[in-house]
Parts: structure tokens; C-alpha cells; sequence
């Protein structure tokens, strides 16, 4: 994908849940946190938190962000997100 529709394609995505596959084959589930012309930061859920049950994922404080450069990216699909609602 070109940068310029990297972009709009997050932008339109902006807070759901997607799954990235990098143009190196990488392949990371999570929220879309914030994206700009250069990169796109996902919210990796984890359950590694205290008291969550085992449905549950932990975001916010919790959550592990990574950052991708929007050039990487080489297909971005919206995932089905059966979790509690995602406070952002």
C-alpha cells in the first residue's frame, strides 16, 4: 500500500480493531490508537492484568503500544472485537 492510503485507510479505521501485516510479513492484532503521515500506534490488548477476567482486555495504562511506520504497512483488515466496550 502507498503512504497516502496507509494513512486513510487508519485514519478511517482510528480506534478499532485491526489486524497489520508489515511489509517484512509481521503480523500484529490491536487497537489503532493515534496515526499521522509517519507512523501508526497500536494498542496491543493484553490480559495480564490484575482482576481482568479471562474475556477482558486490559487497555489505556495498561495496554503495550507499538508504534509502525505507516511505509510498512502492507494490508490492514478490521477485526470482530467481542470485549467490553474500549475507552478512548
Amino acid at each position: 500500500m502507498d503512504t497516502e492510503h496507509s494513512y486513510t485507510l487508519c485514519r478511517h479505521h482510528l480506534h478499532r480493531y485491526v489486524r497489520v501485516t508489515t511489509t517484512e510479513g509481521k503480523i500484529y492484532d490491536g487497537f489503532i490508537v493515534d496515526v499521522n503521515l509517519e507512523n501508526v500506534i497500536l494498542g496491543i490488548p493484553t490480559h495480564e492484568i490484575e482482576g481482568a477476567d479471562s474475556h477482558e482486555f486490559g487497555l489505556g495504562p495498561f495496554s503495550r503500544h507499538l508504534t509502525l511506520p505507516i511505509s510498512v504497512l502492507a494490508s490492514l483488515f478490521l477485526l470482530p472485537f467481542f470485549g467490553r466496550a474500549v475507552p478512548f
